[in-house]
């Protein structure tokens, strides 16, 4: 069965007060891939190329108690630098009570840490207990179509478009240690997400979503490339709880994606 997994990066404080509330309602588990140094403020928000406000180390103890959530590394200075990433899982182990060996899932930020990159510094990153990585799109830099597609979903709102720009960056069963991610940005519509989702169950494959901010229109920062809408996400949310409820999907945290192909 097709697995639909939601991931949120860098750990905004509206994932806290915006998407939690929202995953709670609608029983969703998902990931929240945390970027150390954003939460205690030893950098500032725009060096991640962002102005919205940080969840608090206070919110990571209280939401690392929740069984719908997984904490996931997103380094520790939004770096793919094998020490920055490192130093990012110490903290949030650290901030989340969870026993030094456990083992934790890593977002690359930008993702720019591609398969290749991964799969060069997967013994070490499997020996500091890393599992598996969450990179980006899988659109290579020679697949023209694919990246004017990426664009133009961006300009014109058309479904078809975002889905064939981001189809080959869906999950298959046979991915060991790097998983591929499809970007929710606010220049996509409800409809196009909707598409993949549709094309993700005729095709059998997995997907994961990649967010930033879930923001309502009256919130700063709501214009932000980085931000979708409130009510667009909860639309989702209820969609993908009823497909659920259908036994056409699971929705799971990205580590439980990771246990079940790796199981198949």
């Amino acid at each position: 069965m097709v697995i639909v997994s939601l991931s949120f990066d860098d750990g905004r404080y509206d994932n806290y007060t915006n998407v939690l509330p929202i995953l709670r309602k609608y029983d969703i588990p998902a990931t929240f891939n945390i970027t150390t140094a954003y939460i205690d403020k030893r950098i500032e928000p725009a060096e991640l190329c962002c102005d919205n406000l940080p969840m608090s180390i206070n919110n990571i103890k209280e939401i690392s108690k929740c069984k719908l959530i997984e904490l996931a590394c997103h380094g520790d200075r939004h770096s793919n630098d094998l020490k920055d990433i490192c130093t990012g899982q110490m903290l949030l182990k650290k901030w989340a009570g969870l026993n030094e060996r456990y083992k934790m899932g890593f977002a690359s930020p930008h993702s720019r840490m591609k398969r290749k990159d991964a799969e060069s510094i997967k013994n070490e990153l499997i020996s500091n207990n890393f599992f598996y990585v969450r990179g980006g799109e899988n659109i290579s830099c020679n697949d023209y179509i694919r990246r004017i597609s990426r664009k133009l979903s961006r300009v014109f709102p058309l479904p078809i478009l975002y889905r064939f720009a981001y189809e080959k960056s869906l999950v298959n069963n046979f991915e060991k240690f790097y998983l591929n991610s499809v970007p929710v940005t606010r220049k996509h519509t409800y409809a196009q997400v909707m598409e993949l989702v549709k094309y993700a169950l005729k095709s059998e494959k997995h997907i994961i979503f990649m967010f930033h901010s879930i923001l309502k229109r009256e919130e700063p920062f709501y214009e932000n490339i980085c931000a979708w809408d409130y009510r667009n996400f909860e639309k989702l949310c209820f969609y993908l709880s009823k497909l659920r409820d259908e036994n056409k999907i699971y929705i799971m945290k990205t580590c439980d994606m990771y246990y079940a192909i790796n199981k198949s």
